[in-house]
């Protein structure tokens, strides 16, 4: 009997020995430690499953050259590294992971807010260096701020909780209300621009879409209340590194905690350009907090990713496709 042949990758050798244990016996899994799909299309050809992640290129073209592909696989909630609409028109199942990080993110989000609150980092700098100053340094206490949550799905939920417990105000921003869920939770809605006007922090918890892509940018960016700590632990392309540049420089934000920022492919990829002077621009500020795309990135996450990556699998090939993108 012919194997199910899945191309795997950006794999390590923990994740290597987790699939293998759980699809080996039934599947033949070829796995790359590469981002780069375009350097390995020669020998995957025959494939019937690609597993991919974040900064994967899953374009047309990739596709156009996968005769046999039946399914594609993200091991992430976002998908916008995949050409769903092709897959979609070449008969392709596109299936994600929806919940693996619903508080994991938020926590990290909450991980940067009280990071930035209380000057930890250079604090922790200048205790190394045998300096105790607290002058210049002097923090803010979370209770009272109104922070703004841009995105009320699940990872937005689990941040206004946590800002509950700190009796924060909060407000959210969503093109899909749920007011039953804003009473139960204890938030109330309000419009993208009210809400940059009147948030002390601003964190953002939507997906990347069209509709959503650089939502904060050179026209709004002014708008947004004078002195706010802004946090990004979504999508980076949903800011505009160009107004974002230009909030920090106006002390229109005067922190940031970014777990993902504009271009931060071009990393991965070697790629030089603006985009790359853009970055290094932002996060080379000692008013910035940078962690490279790892807010999802607990044991317990990781171990959800792939046990539920392993059920797509499982689930599509048993006829009963689940976490469908599109359906």
């Amino acid at each position: 009997m012919t194997k199910t042949k899945i191309a795997y990758f950006r794999a390590n050798d923990e994740q290597k020995k987790f699939f293998k244990e759980k699809l080996g016996q039934s599947h033949d899994i070829l796995f790359f430690e590469s981002n780069d799909i375009k350097k390995h299309l020669d020998g995957i050809g025959d494939i019937d499953i690609l597993c991919v992640r974040t900064n994967i290129d899953v374009c047309d073209k990739v596709i156009s050259k996968l005769p046999k592909l039946k399914l594609i696989v993200t091991r992430t909630t976002g998908f916008d590294h995949i050409d769903c609409k092709f897959a979609n028109n070449k008969n392709i199942q596109v299936c994600n992971v929806p919940n693996y990080g619903s508080k994991t993110v938020a926590e990290h989000a909450f991980a940067h807010i009280l990071h930035l609150a209380r000057n930890i980092s250079k604090f922790d700098a200048n205790a190394k260096r045998g300096e105790f100053t607290k002058e210049s340094l002097k923090g803010f206490d979370l209770n009272s701020k109104t922070i703004g949550i841009i995105g009320g799905g699940k990872i937005g939920c689990n941040a206004a909780k946590i800002a509950k417990g700190f009796d924060m105000s909060v407000i959210v921003t969503d093109p899909f209300p749920n007011k039953k869920l804003a009473e139960e939770i204890g938030f109330r809605y309000v419009e993208l621009n009210n809400l940059l006007q009147n948030s002390d922090i601003i964190s953002i918890h939507t997906p990347l879409l069209p509709a959503t892509k650089h939502l904060i940018n050179k026209e709004n960016v002014d708008n947004i209340k004078k002195g706010c700590i802004f946090i990004n632990t979504a999508r980076g392309a949903i800011v505009s590194n160009q107004a974002l540049i230009h909030a920090l420089d106006k002390s229109i934000i005067t922190k940031a905690g970014l777990d993902v920022i504009e271009g931060e492919e071009y990393f991965l990829f070697g790629k030089e350009g603006e985009e790359i002077e853009n970055i290094n621009n932002i996060i080379s500020r000692d008013n910035v907090t940078f962690t490279p795309h790892v807010g999802y990135y607990t044991k317990e996450a990781e171990q959800r990713i792939w046990q539920t990556t392993i059920d797509n699998i499982l689930n599509f090939e048993d006829g009963k496709a689940q976490n469908c993108i599109n359906k």
